[in-house]
């Protein structure tokens, strides 16, 4: 990794050791921070904290720039002035929102087959790079993702142990809204779980991470996103690039969330009543996160008596890039 060499690098190495013995993967933070590293460097060099000036003039849009990549500077610029005010240094913070755009998106639900496709290439990945134990990682923790629920992350960072392999619980500690829960794994999952953990164990990688690089770490989001947007080209062989539809990981989440619902319907349950139940089991703060979710739902059960759409519309506000 290249290192960083501005006059305060210093400081981005400490919070750098100072986020990882929080649990975080450096990895999420440190691109971004060369990328300020680099800026501070060359246009600001005598720099001592992170001035308003500074940051207005990093996160000045050009036509290159995506609106993501903006918010993951802002973020970052507010997670490193968050660290240097912490330890004496009066830094600005770049307040939240300060980087907006809206931006709808609509989750892929993949139906069963599109679904089984998907999972048949990540089972037959054939990068040279990926050595049997890295193929087995993907296969796994994609599974662990769709068939609990989990966000990415949460599965990324997933600690052996916050496993029991015995009863087959897990206990997701790193969340997004800071909410612990306890999700269990299907008999499936788990006789799945348990193999791996064997395999790994075999293989000699010993790491605190269920789902480790070659050096014990994490590995990082992009890198299970790269996986799963070619999983999905190879999937559809006929269909052009450019008319593939957008995936991300954490439709398999959404996958999971549609797929409770519909089998609630089929049960003659309402919607409405179960809904607090996912909301709990998948760790949203509000009800009406997990009430977005019906809204995707097939459309031949948008008619079902077990949806009340009065009461589903009400609680829905517009919202905006949906990562619930």
């Amino acid at each position: 990794m290249a290192e960083f060499n501005s006059v305060l690098s210093t400081y981005m190495y400490e919070m750098l050791e100072y986020r990882a013995a929080l649990g975080y993967s450096k990895k999420t933070y440190y691109y971004q921070l060369l990328s300020l590293d680099r800026f501070i460097s060359e246009k600001y060099p005598q720099a001592t904290t992170i001035t308003q000036p500074m940051i207005t003039d990093w996160l000045l849009p050009s036509p290159k720039d995506k609106l993501t990549t903006r918010k993951r500077r802002a973020r970052i610029a507010r997670i490193f002035s968050e660290y240097l005010n912490s330890v004496g240094i009066d830094a600005y913070m770049v307040p939240k929102g300060y980087v907006n755009g809206k931006r709808f998106f609509k989750p892929l639900i993949l139906t069963d087959e599109e679904l089984s496709d998907l999972f048949e290439q990540i089972d037959r990945i054939d990068n040279p790079a990926y050595d049997i134990l890295k193929r087995a990682t993907a296969a796994v923790m994609f599974r662990l993702i769709y068939t609990c629920g989990l966000r990415p992350g949460e599965a990324l960072r997933l600690r052996k142990e916050n496993i029991d392999l015995a009863t087959g619980e897990i206990h997701i500690v790193e969340t997004k809204c800071k909410k612990e829960r306890i999700v269990v794994m299907s008999s499936d999952m788990l006789a799945l779980m348990k193999r791996f953990t064997l395999q790994t164990v075999l293989s000699g990688r010993n790491s605190v991470y269920v789902f480790s690089n070659p050096d014990g770490e994490p590995y990082s989001s992009s890198w299970a996103q790269k996986i799963i947007k070619t999983c999905l080209r190879k999937a559809n062989p006929d269909t052009p690039d450019e008319q593939l539809p957008c995936i991300r990981t954490y439709d398999l989440r959404h996958r999971f969330a549609s797929a409770t619902l519909c089998r609630w319907l089929d049960e003659g349950k309402n919607l409405y009543n179960m809904l607090p139940y996912l909301r709990t089991y998948m760790g949203h703060n509000s009800l009406t996160d997990t009430a977005r979710y019906i809204h995707i739902l097939p459309e031949n059960l948008l008619r079902s008596k077990g949806i009340d759409w009065r009461t589903v519309n009400s609680a829905i506000p517009e919202a905006e890039e949906w990562d619930d």
